[in-house]
């Protein structure tokens, strides 16, 4: 037991002071240990409503929140809120108004949220001529309330407003300047600044384990935050030790049900899902979903999130029609949400679009992608990266149905797009030149399929390593330039290298691995090095049984090559 328990426990046991006690449910909220107030709320809000204090409801609010109780937590702040507006204290209004917003964004009542922490600004702009506490924490609450409208170039001069007068107003160690930082990181990740993200989330993780404790929740959310980023910077073990730390930080605070449990296995299962390991990316994808459907309810954006989550793991799985349910569910969720116009719409729309194409259903898929297309632009404009995204799998559709030039026209706007808006050494823009490559071979051009395919290669390796699941993919692509050009010993290399680095990325059975193997067998079949060749063969054979239905196409194919 705490020292801060006892003393609320002693509180409890004698006259009770409800300024006393809210102060004790603050101080512990705020701890290491918040579960320990659990057993203790319901004799706590008896005695707030006895009193009718509202500074009590506020904290009793607050630590719900904190525990994961959303219902309850809501209650209890409202209550706050309704004696504060009538009670003559506007700090403290201005406070659980901010709270009870922040409250609802994180439920995902964003027109209400606005309305209550737009109030508070308002009242905190106009009583403090300079940046105060109070003032920061709206700034930092309303930026949040942007980033998940949707909104991060709105939301990044609210939160860099908030640090700089952090900064200078606020001593290290002070826990909203952590959260401000934390805030400012997500935001420049968001609009592609990685980098300076990356700074920003290893300056609040430092500030509160040197403060708080390494066993902090806090801790965990900072850790989150930056396996995130770590990850689209391209250090997906970083990310993943980073995740699991989070999530035993969270476990160890809040037991095996809670939303920062949730948010924990949610990103752990997009860095599994990233480093090949499927079958756990899913495992903790759905423990996720269980989570955020229990706390959020089957119709909050994070679920519709995590079921767009889910169908991309079970597209890699090749298991399309489970990932079209995924994606639908999405679809719907997302529909309900925000109406047929908005970008997630769009995006979901995107994701079928390219299931329908692995399906071979090809006319399906360039309608969902077209549409995809219509709903990203109308949202994003002509010339952004997720546009050039959907560019590039119509693209692909295009070359699939025989329509070259089209896919070469599209992929050169992707192209154009990426470079200008990314850079040249942005892995987006390493993926438009992969897929020219394809298309120009598609069309004779091996030359200049292969300059693409090299250039792509190489931003990807600065960026990914050598070791990683696109590179394995490149090497392969390359690999059948090189074999159509008959410069066999130089394709069988190059496909050795693909294979090395499959066996180093993936931990399960996967088609690129299988597809690699097939590749180099049938070099090594030209090459007249038969025994090496019937090796590479039998395992893309014993891959593909394990991927595909029996009699499937490529099952026999590598059975008549093996004779």
């Amino acid at each position: 037991m705490s020292e801060l328990l006892a003393l609320l426990q002693e509180q409890l046991s004698g006259p009770c002071h409800p300024a006393e006690l809210a102060r004790l449910v603050e101080q512990i909220q705020a701890s290491s240990q918040p579960a320990e107030l659990r057993p203790h709320l319901a004799a706590l809000e008896e005695v707030a409503a006895q009193a009718d204090d509202s500074g009590l409801w506020l904290a009793l609010g607050s630590a719900q929140e904190t525990l994961g109780d959303f219902a309850a937590a809501r209650r209890l702040l409202e209550r706050a809120v309704s004696g504060l507006e009538v009670a003559t204290e506007p700090q403290l209004l201005s406070e659980a108004r901010c709270r009870l917003g922040s409250l609802l964004r994180e439920m995902g009542l964003f027109a209400e949220a606005r309305t209550l922490i737009e109030a508070a600004l308002a009242a905190d702009e106009s009583a403090n001529g300079q940046p105060s506490p109070a003032l920061l924490r709206d700034w930092n609450a309303f930026g949040q309330l942007l980033q998940d409208e949707d909104n991060p170039d709105e939301a990044l001069p609210v939160l860099r407003k908030a640090w700089d007068a952090a900064e200078q107003t606020l001593p290290p160690g002070q826990p909203l300047r952590a959260a401000i930082a934390t805030n400012l990181a997500s935001v420049l990740r968001d609009l592609g600044l990685a980098d300076q993200a990356v700074i920003y989330h290893r300056l609040a993780l430092q500030e509160d384990e040197d403060h708080r404790g390494a066993e902090h929740p806090s801790v965990g959310r900072e850790a989150i935050d930056l396996a995130v980023t770590l990850l689209s910077v391209g250090d997906p073990v970083g990310a993943q030790a980073l995740a699991e730390r989070a999530l035993a930080v969270d476990e160890a605070c809040f037991g095996g049900q809670h939303p920062a449990l949730g948010r924990d296995l949610a990103n752990l299962a997009e860095i599994l899902r990233a480093r090949g390991n499927l079958d756990a990316s899913e495992a903790a994808t759905r423990r996720a979903l269980g989570i955020f459907v229990a706390f959020y309810g089957k119709f909050h954006p994070l679920t519709g999130t995590l079921w767009n989550n889910l169908g991309h793991t079970l597209q890699m799985q090749r298991r399309y029609e489970d990932a079209l349910n995924a994606f639908n569910q999405a679809m719907v969720i997302f529909q309900k949400r925000h109406g047929p116009g908005h970008l997630s719409v769009g995006l979901v729309y995107g994701n079928i679009g390219a299931i329908m194409q692995m399906q071979g259903k090809l006319m399906a898929a360039r309608i969902s992608l077209e549409h995809a297309l219509h709903v990203c632009e109308a949202a994003l404009g002509k010339e952004h990266p997720t546009v050039a995204v959907l560019i590039k799998n119509l693209a692909e559709v295009l070359r699939q149905s025989g329509d070259l030039t089209g896919a070469r026209t599209a992929c050169e706007r992707a192209l154009a797009i990426d470079t200008a808006l990314l850079g040249p050494d942005h892995p987006n823009t390493a993926l438009a030149h992969a897929n020219l490559g394809r298309v120009l071979q598609g069309m004779g051009d091996l030359a200049r399929a292969e300059e693409h395919t090299r250039l792509a290669l190489t931003v990807e390796e600065a960026a990914f390593g050598q070791v990683h699941p696109r590179i394995a993919g490149r090497l392969n692509g390359l690999g059948l330039i090189l074999r159509e050009q008959g410069r066999l010993e130089e394709a069988a290399q190059v496909l050795e290298q693909a294979r090395s680095v499959a066996e180093q990325v993936y931990s399960s059975p996967v088609m690129d691995a299988a597809n690699i193997h097939t590749n180099l067998g049938v070099v090594l079949q030209d090459l007249g090095r038969a025994d090496e060749a019937r090796a590479e063969l039998q395992a893309a054979l014993e891959l593909y049984k394990k991927l595909l239905p029996a009699g499937h196409g490529r099952i026999q194919a590598v059975e008549k090559r093996l004779g």
